[in-house]
């Protein structure tokens, strides 16, 4: 069926497997059915990719400002360390050619590239990311999606329950087949959480990450003087 192609679809989302279900087990309690399926999977699916889409617009304006390389908020719970981190993945990538820090590489980075999409390239064909780097990078795109999604129910309840003249027969019948789960104080708790949830995991994945790659990277010669990073294939 086209919903159950389009629910293989969503689901090869980084992440995003974790946020069908939990939209899923939300849809079939507002709709009374035990299993979403046909029209109302093609809903939550879209729900989903739509949440996803969206919070992917998130990372330079939220992420980027507190943990990004221009952040001083040292204060921030790993930040001082993500920018060490940060620096010594430089000194290994460029070192050859100067760098002794972040500041130092930005020359040798190329304008479509930054230094945690190198990292990020190197660190994939390795056996490390599966496990021990991608899993933190899945979920923190699952609450970043679910922050997206939080957000945008709780503005939904809070304008039916202000105005609850207006709102369509559907969702009034919605909210009260989702009993405790549609209470805008409930969504109202779980937005900020996701969006703690998202930056710290974010910010323990580039951690990760970066730390994995400077201790394992191996930089091969090339043919015009330059050097490739490769990571051995190494289980953690």
């Amino acid at each position: 069926m086209l919903s159950d192609k389009l629910a293989d679809i969503v689901k090869k989302l980084p992440g995003v497997s974790y946020v069908l279900a939990a939209t899923t087990y939300l849809g079939a309690r507002a709709t009374g059915v035990e299993e979403l399926a046909g029209a109302p999977l093609v809903v939550a699916c879209g729900t989903c990719a739509l949440g996803y889409w969206i919070g992917s617009r998130l990372d330079r304006p939220i992420y980027d400002k507190l943990y990004g390389p221009k952040s001083r908020l040292n204060w921030l719970p790993k930040h001082p360390e993500l920018r060490e981190a940060r620096d010594e993945l430089a000194k290994a990538l460029f070192g050859q050619r100067g760098a002794l820090n972040y500041e130092d590489a930005l020359k040798w980075i190329p304008a479509d590239q930054n230094l945690y999409s190198i990292a990020k390239f190197t660190a994939e064909g390795a056996k490390a990311w599966e496990g021990y780097i991608s899993k933190l990078h899945d979920l923190s795109k699952a609450a970043r999606s679910l922050l997206v999604i939080s957000l945008g129910v709780l503005i939904l309840l809070v304008c039916a329950s202000a105005l609850p003249d207006a709102a369509p027969d559907w969702l009034t019948k919605s909210m009260f087949r989702l009993g405790f789960w549609s209470r805008p104080v409930v969504y109202g708790c779980l937005t900020p959480v996701f969006l703690v949830a998202y930056i710290y995991l974010r910010a323990l994945h580039h951690l990760r990450l970066y730390k994995y790659v400077s201790a394992h990277v191996k930089l091969l010669p090339l043919p015009d003087g330059r050097f490739s990073p490769v990571i051995p294939e190494i289980t953690v």
